[in-house]
């Protein structure tokens, strides 16, 4: 994980130093995995600031997405970041530490960007005190927004995160329906105390309350009257590049990809590539930016894949594998479908499978948080 600090004194960047060795994640949600590989992680990675106006030197964090850690006054932050701030999905997690190491305060993006969980492991790391200010947690109550996170599951309406807070905060309970799941099934998934399940069919015939919070996959995101839809991620992106092969190019090209039709970076719920890849900075961090997971697969593992593919000799030669972006896309999608076909250029490739159907129904909800 990519992480920009900055410190204001002798002290303060001593401490810097120590947030340097302190383990640092944010869950962003997994599918299953039906075809071997595994998650990558990523150590931390300390990106700070030395001259830069700050100003400047937080809007490059923002652009990237990366967490910023300012260990000195709240003030200081509040000012740094004011001008970048834009969004609940987009804003970068800020924390802002005192010099002593004492507290940890989540400042920006403390659900969907994951703030509040990084001041937790910040504050344990440092033998701190987090300071969480946000309603539901303070309160111990469901929250939307982590929820989704927690699920890789995209926000629609970011307003309707307000909505269902207010009524689990009122003591109201808030009633979920899922798609293709009935009341039944959907109560096994050990559901918090102020969430019950509506059935989803019942819902489709308008023969249940109308649910608060509705799971749906973008196809029927607008079947249902709600306060909150969050739509499932179907698909995974598969990437193969050249070493050295930086974050900003491979963002740029998916972005003009995205301008022109071929993929929908919304709908992604993981990246994917071959393990010589798992250290690969560029790839960690699209990831980070992304806020998707990424997992990595053993050239056995996406050789053994039954298909037909775009092989490359020269590819195969290199790193084992005869394509490395539409197999890694395939695997990670549980034994998917094609639906982009290998893009190359700027070097680096990239391809678009969507989930199975096994994958899909072995998704299981976590209402942890």
């Amino acid at each position: 994980m990519k992480v920009y600090a900055a410190a204001f004194s002798r002290q303060g960047r001593d401490l810097v130093n120590r947030i340097g060795a302190i383990p640092l994640s944010v869950c962003y949600g997994t599918v299953p995995l039906l075809c071997g590989g595994k998650w990558v992680e990523g150590g931390i990675s300390l990106q700070i600031r030395e001259q830069e106006p700050l100003e400047q030197w937080a809007a490059e964090a923002f652009a990237e997405g990366a967490p910023l850690i300012f260990v000195g006054a709240v003030g200081i932050a509040v000012r740094a970041v004011a001008s970048a701030a834009a969004s609940k999905r987009t804003d970068s997690p800020v924390l802002v530490v005192d010099e002593q190491g004492r507290f940890v305060i989540p400042l920006l993006s403390g659900h969907l960007g994951g703030a509040n969980e990084l001041a937790m492991e910040l504050a344990r790391g440092l033998g701190a005190q987090p300071v969480i200010t946000t309603a539901t947690d303070v309160n111990k109550v469901f929250a939307a927004d982590v929820f989704a996170r927690k699920n890789n599951l995209t926000v629609l309406d970011t307003a309707g995160i307000a909505k269902v807070s207010a009524r689990v905060l009122q003591g109201k309970k808030v009633r979920i329906a899922v798609e293709g799941m009935e009341e039944q099934e959907l109560a096994k998934l050990q559901l918090p105390p102020n969430v019950i399940p509506s059935s989803w069919s019942a819902c489709i015939r308008g023969g249940t309350a109308r649910p608060d919070l509705v799971v749906c996959s973008v196809e029927n995101q607008n079947l249902l009257e709600t306060d909150l839809v969050l739509t499932e991620r179907n698909y995974i992106l598969g990437i193969g590049c050249k070493k050295g092969k930086s974050a900003d190019e491979m963002f740029s090209v998916l972005m003009r990809a995205q301008r022109n039709g071929i993929l929908k970076l919304e709908q992604i719920a993981a990246i994917a590539s071959i393990d010589a890849k798992e250290e690969e900075p560029g790839l960690l961090e699209l990831a980070q930016r992304l806020r998707r997971p990424f997992c990595v697969f053993g050239a056995e593992e996406l050789m053994a894949l039954p298909g037909r593919f775009t092989a490359s000799g020269f590819v195969e030669q290199t790193v084992g594998v005869d394509n490395v972006c539409e197999r890694a896309a395939v695997a990670a999608a549980g034994g998917g479908i094609i639906v982009v076909p290998k893009r190359a250029g700027s070097g680096m490739t990239f391809a678009l499978a969507e989930l199975s159907e096994k994958s899909k129904k072995e998704r299981r909800l976590r209402f942890d948080g």
